[in-house]
C-alpha cells in the first residue's frame, strides 16, 4: 500500500467502519514505500498482507505531525526520523507525542526510528522510554 503524502496540507484519514491499523511515518525525505522491511515489521504480517487493513500516513514535518495527532489522535505505530530539515526535529515530535499521551492518559503507540542520526535516534528513544515509565507508573498509582 502506498503512503498518503500530505505535502503541507492536513492529513486525511479513511473513515471506513472498521479500524485500520495506522502507521504514522515522520520523515522529510524517506518514502515509506521504499522501507518495506520496517513497515512490515511494525504492521505485522497479518496486516501487511491485507492492504485494506492498514494505512500509512506520511508526514514530513513537525507541524504536519502535530496536526495529524490533533485531528486524528494517536496512531498504532509511529516511525520517527530525527533530522526533518527545519528547526523542529523528530525528538520534538516524540516529546509532543509523549506529552499528549501522559496528559491524556493514553498508551504510547509502538514506535521505531529510521533516522541515520545516532544521537537523535537515542534522544527519541530516551523520550519515549521515559514517557512509557511515567504512564505505567500513573497506571499503577491509579489502580491502588
Amino acid at each position: 500500500m502506498l503512503p498518503s503524502d500530505v505535502n503541507g496540507s492536513d492529513p486525511k484519514v479513511s473513515t471506513k467502519m472498521h479500524k485500520k491499523k495506522t502507521l504514522l511515518w515522520l520523515d522529510d525525505v524517506r518514502d515509506p514505500a521504499f522501507y518495506d522491511l520496517w513497515v512490515r515489521q511494525y504492521l505485522g504480517d497479518e496486516f501487511y498482507n491485507r492492504p485494506e487493513s492498514h494505512q500509512i500516513v506520511w508526514v514530513k514535518s513537525f507541524d504536519q505531525f502535530r496536526k495529524y495527532l490533533q485531528a486524528n489522535g494517536v496512531p498504532d505505530v509511529v516511525g520517527f526520523d530525527h533530522d526533518l530539515g527545519g528547526k523542529m526535529t523528530g525528538a520534538d515530535a516524540a516529546e509532543f507525542l509523549c506529552n499528549l499521551c501522559v496528559d491524556e492518559l493514553i498508551p504510547l503507540p509502538e514506535y521505531f526510528t529510521q533516522s541515520a542520526n545516532p544521537v537523535g535516534k537515542a534522544n527519541i528513544h530516551s523520550k519515549m522510554d521515559s514517557a512509557r515509565k511515567v504512564i505505567e507508573s500513573n497506571r499503577v498509582d491509579s489502580a491502588n
